[in-house]
């Protein structure tokens, strides 16, 4: 539940808020709350990721939020996982998400605009679905 840089680590709670706290004097940075459209089931964070300027968040409700790591807004959701999301992990401009439901998701960072993109949906291990804008540059069986 946490994710550490230089100078500051993140912390994930189980209110679906995500905290940023400075090594050097203790102090609480920032404070994020994640409101999910799920209402009725309690959000937790369970996996968190630094991958550049964004943090990458993964939580009890299938969704990967990718936010700014400065000022904490929101930048962008992906919810094709339909439950927790245990694993989170990156390789170059690749985000690898997965959880309680088996299935793997492969975001990349498109270079042009900054802007992630899905590339990969991995339902199981015989079925993948590559996405037509984007090559993912590892192959889909990684595991």
């Amino acid at each position: 539940k946490i994710a550490i840089d230089v100078n500051n680590f993140f912390a994930g709670y189980a209110d679906g808020s995500i905290k940023k706290w400075e090594l050097a004097s203790g102090n609480c940075l920032l404070h994020i709350e994640k409101y999910t459209k799920k209402q009725a089931k309690q959000c937790f964070i369970w996996k968190l990721l630094i991958v550049g300027d964004n943090l990458i968040s993964g939580d009890s409700t299938g969704e990967v939020c990718i936010w700014d790591i400065q000022f904490g807004t929101l930048v962008k959701t992906f919810n094709q996982l339909k439950a927790d999301i245990l694993a989170l992990t990156s390789s170059g401009d690749n985000l690898y998400a997965s959880g309680v439901d088996s299935r793997v998701i492969n975001l990349q960072l498109n270079g042009d605009n900054e802007d992630w993109i899905l590339t990969a949906f991995i339902v199981d291990s015989l079925t993948t679905q590559e996405l037509d804008h984007a090559q993912p540059k590892h192959p889909a069986f990684w595991w």
